[in-house]
């Protein structure tokens, strides 16, 4: 490993993620081997008991990167901050999931841009969106340019806002996401150090703390911003996608969040747009969790909180849904009732020693 201190370190925190972690890797470490001395890449492995490992040995042949694999799980946050907060050796950190793909050239033109913008703290990069498992390749050599749904921030151009907060827009998705964001490293470990974080998805700390960071120390700071996407992410291959977990993002997290936000002085009208989206999106998960599993979607449901709005189409999908999960059980259970009432009136009027008496007599 150089001496010289990098300009970018790229942290990668995984569990039991080899098959896709082998295809990012592909995307990745070519293009890192341009730049041997000015970007490092960081494997963070959270004990994973798949083919991680082998994964990683296989990948070494594409470029340069260096592995830390825990002894044991440590949980999501904690690997998350991992990289950032002690294994990082750049001058910004930029995390990335596994699986999230490279673009082709996106390093070089991410490298451009930090070494004449270093006086920035910050940086909002765009993505593309695609679908898994339509739109996953088998493998994707120095990054992927193939099909996918659409641009994740349509507004984006390359500027610097005058304050990162400008970027929290309903259609950006409120800037939650870890991989959009490149951020200075010492923000990072100056603001979690000595800092405890709880369990995850249990409230907007804990269910985006990189956007709560963020938040916190540069609000009203400029951030660069750049057009053109850098990555592909892939819906529906996320590691929180579940719908039990999508659940407790949309009860916990995102008001969590609305409210660190509204604390740091968001405007109101972006707070009030923010809220109605993100019932939209709620009515969607609770419905997919109730018919998974009603006792729980329930419960996060009535978990859900009152400043958030609820409207009649909102409720109407939600009932509908409860309604898919229960009425078919009813008419099951009234159909069990009408076989146990028969057979008990078959025993009593037919079988028992008292109704054959009867029929002798």
């Amino acid at each position: 490993m150089s001496d010289q201190k990098p300009l970018l370190s790229i942290c990668i925190p995984t569990y039991n993620r080899s098959k896709f972690l082998r295809v990012m890797l592909q995307a990745l470490l070519p293009q890192v081997a341009e730049f041997v001395e000015q970007v490092e890449v960081w494997v963070i492995d959270n004990a994973s008991p798949d083919e991680t490992p082998v994964v990683v040995e296989e990948s070494r042949a594409l470029g340069p990167f260096q592995y830390c694999r825990n002894e044991t799980n440590i949980g999501p946050l904690q690997n998350i901050l991992k990289g950032p907060c002690e294994l990082a050796r750049g001058e910004f950190v930029w995390i990335l999931g596994d699986h999230n793909l490279m673009m082709p050239s996106a390093l070089r033109h991410l490298v451009g841009v930090l070494s004449s913008e270093q006086e920035l703290d910050l940086f909002y990069a765009n993505f593309r969106c695609a679908t898994y498992p339509s739109h996953w390749p088998t493998s994707a050599h120095s990054g992927y340019a193939g099909p996918f749904e659409y641009i994740g921030n349509t507004e984006l151009h390359d500027t610097v806002v005058s304050r990162w907060m400008n970027l929290i827009k309903s259609d950006s998705g409120l800037c939650t996401q870890v991989y959009a964001h490149v951020v200075r490293t010492n923000i990072w470990k100056d603001y979690w150090y000595g800092r405890q974080i709880g369990e995850a998805y249990t409230s907007g700390e804990t269910t985006y703390p990189h956007t709560w960071m963020i938040a916190a120390t540069c609000f009203m700071k400029p951030a660069g911003c750049l057009q053109e996407p850098l990555i592909t992410i892939f819906n529906g291959a996320q590691s929180w996608s579940n719908p039990e977990t999508a659940g407790k993002v949309i009860v916990n997290g995102v008001p969590g969040l609305l409210e660190h936000f509204q604390s740091l002085g968001l405007p109101l009208p972006t707070l009030s747009t923010a809220r109605m989206r993100e019932s939209k999106i709620a009515r969607t998960v609770f419905i997919q969790l109730i018919r998974k599993n009603p006792v729980l979607g329930l419960r996060l449901m009535s978990s859900y909180p009152a400043g958030m709005r609820w409207n009649s189409q909102a409720m109407y999908s939600v009932v509908a849904a409860v309604l898919h999960v229960y009425f078919p059980a009813i008419i099951r259970l009234r159909g069990s009732v009408k076989h146990y009432a028969i057979t008990v009136c078959r025993y009593v009027f037919v079988n028992c020693r008292i109704a054959r008496l009867l029929r002798s007599s």
